[in-house]
């Protein structure tokens, strides 16, 4: 019986793991498929809804010129890696960085 209990704590680990590396790497290969004009809704059917909503200027310095708001992912395989999105008042894309603090 205590071997039954002890596979499934050992397969925990290497499960969460997995799935932070496919949360991970979809984040990358979504946020490298948004392109400068996309609407709002494109990118949030890309990459799900933000970890947030923050205003222009939050991440990566000085905003765009007429960034009204600005989305972000967090990833939770590599905690310093945000992808942020900049949008306008027609809610388009006018900026997309990944942001890695120094």
């Amino acid at each position: 019986m205590k071997k039954l209990a002890i596979v499934p704590m050992m397969l925990l680990p290497l499960i969460l793991l997995a799935w932070l590396i496919i949360d991970h790497l979809g984040l990358k290969a979504g946020f490298a498929g948004i392109e400068h004009g996309a609407a709002g809704a494109e990118v949030v059917q890309a990459l799900g809804e933000p970890n947030s909503i923050v205003k222009c200027g939050s991440w990566g310095g000085d905003p765009p010129a007429g960034c009204v708001k600005e989305i972000s992912y967090l990833s939770m395989l590599a905690f310093t890696d945000v992808w942020v999105v900049s949008f306008d008042a027609n809610d388009r894309v006018i900026r997309k960085l990944r942001y890695r603090p120094p």
